[in-house]
């Protein structure tokens, strides 16, 4: 629906309004800092249990932090960040929007085309191994450029995606998003996607 100038504004201050309304309802999470360790706390959980609500947690919330937060709070140097993040590290954090979004909604009928994940399988089992140890939550996705599928739970992509996430909201001493490319090579399948 493409709305006016007018409309748009008439919208957007009734918004405001409706806003300036509203009880407090961040339950104690006020800033990305507290929401960047809210994401430090799903991980340390997401590596002490086969729950798939962890793997979900983690998911939504690092969606929200990266799509949600950083764009409407987030000072200007993060915003910079945010964007002049590399193509395969934008490709992790779609990986936690689709999850996050495949999960929240009954049906998904918006930007179709901007979907990274190809299959998500609760649990992976494929030996004795997997059957005692292997994490729950494993995604297989795509990269922008490769046509190679890469394959990891939730849990082994964690490391990543906060890395990226502190990048992002705490900027420099931390690492750029290039130094996890390596990470993300060893998720890489050796035969390229059909």
């Amino acid at each position: 629906m493409n709305d006016s100038p007018v409309r748009a504004t008439w919208r957007r201050k009734k918004r405001e309004r409706q806003q300036e309304n509203l009880p407090e309802l961040n339950l104690g999470i006020s800033s990305l800092g507290q929401m960047l360790e809210k994401l430090g706390r799903e991980s340390a959980r997401l590596h002490d249990s086969f729950d798939m609500d962890h793997v979900l947690n983690f998911a939504f919330t690092a969606h929200h932090l990266y799509f949600d937060w950083v764009r409407r709070v987030g000072q200007d140097e993060m915003k910079a960040r945010q964007a002049a993040m590399p193509p395969d590290a934008k490709a992790v954090l779609d990986v936690m929007r689709d999850i996050a979004n495949g999960s929240k909604h009954a049906i998904l009928n918006r930007d179709l085309d901007k979907i990274v994940v190809r299959r998500f399988e609760q649990d992976r089992i494929q030996d004795w191994h997997d059957y005692f140890f292997a994490p729950p939550g494993v995604v297989t996705f795509g990269m922008p450029e490769d046509p190679h599928d890469y394959v990891a739970s939730v849990r082994d992509l964690a490391p990543t995606v906060l890395a990226y996430l502190r990048w992002v909201i705490e900027g420099p001493p931390h690492p750029a998003p290039e130094t996890q490319r390596q990470a993300l090579l060893s998720f890489k399948q050796q035969s390229p996607k059909p």
